[in-house]
């Protein structure tokens, strides 16, 4: 009889420490989704792996529900369609410096990337995409216990809508005693609006309104911890004085015409720890403007620019660490996500601590993109991305109509048709497309260079 007692707590001990393992390897994820059909939605779940922890399952399962359509209420499968390392050591030392994969280094984690098709029975003003996994971790430094790890997305099916997507890779390691500079900017198809802020993480997928309270107050950090975030572009600022563990998710919030049609977010767990190492600056910001000369705008990354002229630009950066390489990251940008013919070199002055990142866009647009760097120190990099914002002025030229059911038919817009709201217009010129949507009243306008374009009308129950 004893033997059997030593025998079951040998047993129960043995799974409460599978349990705990299994309760620490997500670092942070997001949920995105894009329209591909009526009421049909092509939903990507993004879950980040700490390689110290215990393995991603194959699969992952996604609630949707609604509260305001009873009729949504059910579950689907995400399966898993890859997974990658991030890069996140020194180019020496390659990937066999992280903890991945059986490498010798003490941190690592995985990007895990999930994919379904959400069919809708009908259309509905709030619909809830969730998924959630059991648990965060016990050394996080903010919040009590180890609640659920969860993540949601929210659509308005009366809008033609696909949501905000995360193409850049969170930076999870951080350092004290600098300024660290980290964008979570998104790429938003619609050309929709969009307001970003700092929020709580959520309890749990099943609902939205109930959030994990921080320990440290109203914000995610430490009393000691100044930081910023640019609510237009994604931009985030911060000074650690202290190392801390702390999670908190980046909200984004999506506008169309003034009223809200969506939201995303990314749930985050930052590891800050004392470094020594400093990551690279931007000391200015460069444009080559339209009389030919290169303009000196300071640290400044908005840019005047009519949507299909070109945008040549030049970031000077600088690390204090004379053995530091500073180079462009790729994994922390959005950049080649919106613009994949932008062409991007770096040269050096003086020392490869200091370095000019040359960036052309052939045809740009009046959007928000990111541009990470690296300090390429050993054995672990800092990472610093950037949010650049590119706005019209009135040099460019406005195109703008109205779409409407000519139902007298008589090819003028009168009081008697019938106004199409929420339809895509689609406008293209020498590989340049952008879009924008038409409002209540069926008008829309868009502001772009002067020059021959060919506009596509979509209706917003298209493909």
């Amino acid at each position: 009889m004893n033997l059997f007692k030593i025998l079951l707590v040998a047993i129960i001990l043995l799974f409460s420490s599978i349990t705990a393992v299994q309760a620490t390897h997500v670092l942070g994820g997001d949920l995105s989704y894009e329209q591909i059909g009526p009421n049909q939605y092509g939903v990507t779940l993004k879950l980040y792996r700490d390689c110290n922890g215990a393995h991603m399952p194959g699969s992952r399962s996604l609630h949707v529900y609604s509260d305001s359509c009873t009729s949504v209420n059910f579950s689907i499968t995400l399966s898993r369609v890859s997974v990658r390392e991030i890069n996140m050591t020194c180019p020496s030392l390659g990937m066999a410096g992280t903890a991945c994969n059986g490498g010798n280094g003490s941190f690592g984690y995985e990007e895990h990337t999930y994919k379904g098709i959400v069919l809708l029975p009908t259309a509905c003003p709030h619909i809830v995409f969730g998924a959630e996994l059991c648990c965060r971790n016990n050394a996080i430094t903010n919040i009590t216990g180890s609640p659920l790890f969860a993540v949601v997305a929210t659509l308005n099916t009366t809008a033609n809508n696909s949501s905000p997507k995360f193409t850049n890779v969170p930076v999870i390691y951080m350092s004290t005693y600098e300024q660290i500079n980290i964008s979570h900017m998104t790429i938003e198809a619609d050309g929709d609006s969009l307001v970003y802020s700092i929020t709580n993480p959520l309890k749990d997928a099943d609902n939205i309104n109930d959030k994990i309270n921080w320990i440290t107050g109203t914000s995610p950090f430490d009393s000691s911890t100044t930081y910023a975030i640019d609510s237009t572009t994604g931009q985030m600022t911060m000074h650690f004085v202290n190392a801390q563990i702390p999670v908190f998710d980046i909200l984004v919030e999506e506008y169309r015409n003034g009223v809200k049609i969506g939201e995303t977010r990314r749930s985050m767990q930052y590891h800050i720890f004392n470094n020594p190492n400093k990551s690279a600056q931007l000391d200015s910001v460069w444009v080559y403007n339209d009389n030919g000369v290169w303009q000196n705008q300071g640290t400044s990354t908005t840019f005047v620019a009519c949507e299909g002229e070109p945008l040549h630009f030049q970031m000077y950066l600088s690390d204090t660490s004379l053995t530091d390489s500073i180079y462009f990251h790729e994994q922390s940008s959005t950049i080649l996500g919106l613009y994949p013919n932008a062409i991007i070199n770096t040269s050096y002055i003086g020392g490869a601590n200091h370095a000019i990142l040359d960036i052309f866009i052939p045809n740009v647009r009046n959007l928000t993109f990111s541009v990470g760097v690296s300090d390429g120190s050993c054995p672990y990099q800092n990472i610093s991305s950037y949010s650049f914002q590119v706005i019209s002025d009135a040099s460019c030229i406005v195109l703008s109509g109205t779409i409407a059911h000519d139902l007298n038919s008589n090819c003028t817009v009168d009081s008697l048709d019938q106004a199409l709201n929420n339809w895509i217009v689609q406008v293209e010129k020498n590989g340049f497309t952008t879009y924008t949507t038409t409002n209540i009243n069926g008008d829309y306008n868009l502001t772009l260079d002067t020059g021959n374009y060919v506009v596509t009308v979509i209706p917003k129950t298209a493909v």
